[in-house]
């Protein structure tokens, strides 16, 4: 039986576990306005969690009617489609304790949960503090780049091999390196990994990889001169892009006037994670699949072979009773 929890993890007496019937005869008990005062979820995203059920709500008036002893109309509970019926979990509430949002989507729970977990801090410091020995390996790597006078994409690609990708100037290195040091930092503290392989840097969770880098941002201008040729050039802007997913499925965050990428921490984190785990999922439904595919094949050869061995004998029998 699955449990949907609406919250971080609290003690259990303060927390509430319902099925839909108990839901259902709750909010025909209480108005929805005082479950919320009970409970640290918003009016709104109650009935969101009502609606998510199919569980009726009492209609307009239905409390004044009550108050003034007038006849009412109760909605019986239809039958769920679901095939699993979840429990509700709702979290008591405190004096001063945030709503906790109603969320059905594994990216948004995730990022939910990233973004209140008080054990990790995404914050992105003013200077370079406790630099992972990643950063500090990227940052030499970098500086000896600087120093050449002249660089090719073999030297480029060997420096590369070894740093994290980080491509920017010399303006926005140092702000790039502490959006990095955040990421890789918590990377390592949850026992994932950054590896090299192919010439792609790459975050490994669950067995699997993510290719991910961090680069400056270049407009794309097109212009037209005078005999209607069209024509194309690059221009480099002040802002960050990070960059996760392969080529043909990757995910962008680009800073925009009133968010930056140190305000995506968590998103980037949770995205990766997703990525990750549903690579892993995959590859373990394909091998379980493949692992009952030769089961089946066995079996069918199996099969043939005791057709084979009977026909055979069959034929035998034939020979010998002409004989």
């Amino acid at each position: 039986m699955g449990v949907i929890t609406l919250g971080l993890t609290l003690n259990t007496m303060d927390n509430g576990t319902l099925t839909r019937i108990e839901l259902y005869n709750l909010v025909w008990s209480k108005s929805i306005s005082a479950i919320s005062k009970n409970y640290r979820i918003s009016t709104s995203d109650l009935r969101k969690i009502c609606k998510y059920y199919n569980i009726p709500l009492p209609p307009n008036g239905h409390w004044q009617k009550i108050k003034y002893n007038k006849a009412i109309i109760i909605i019986d509970l239809p039958e769920s489609e679901k095939k699993v019926q979840e429990k509700i979990e709702l979290v008591k509430r405190n004096e001063g304790d945030k709503d906790i949002p109603f969320l059905t989507s594994p990216f948004n729970k995730r990022f939910f949960e990233l973004k209140n977990d008080s054990t990790c801090s995404f914050n992105i410091p003013l200077t370079l503090k406790n630099p992972h020995p990643l950063i500090l390996k990227t940052k030499k790597g970098l500086e000896d780049l600087d120093k050449l006078t002249k660089t090719n994409y073999e030297i480029e690609r060997k420096v590369f091999n070894e740093v994290l990708p980080i491509h920017t100037d010399l303006k926005l290195r140092n702000r790039a390196l502490k959006i990095m040091n955040v990421i890789v930092s918590y990377i390592y503290k949850q026992n994932h990994s950054i590896v090299f392989e192919y010439g792609n840097c790459c975050v490994e969770m669950f067995g699997q990889k993510t290719v991910f880098y961090l680069r400056q941002k270049y407009n794309r201008i097109r212009t037209t001169d005078n005999k209607g040729w069209t024509n194309q050039s690059f221009v480099k802007t002040s802002n960050l892009e990070f960059r996760a997913g392969p080529s043909y499925k990757h995910k962008s965050w680009i800073d925009k006037e009133n968010k930056k990428i140190e305000e995506y921490i968590p998103n980037i984190i949770a995205w990766i994670e997703q990525d990750c785990k549903y690579w892993h999922d995959l590859r373990k439904e394909q091998a379980e699949q493949k692992q009952i595919n030769k089961i089946e094949r066995l079996k069918e050869e199996e099969r043939l072979l005791l057709i084979k061995k009977t026909e055979e004998r069959i034929q035998n029998l034939i020979i010998d009773s002409e004989k």
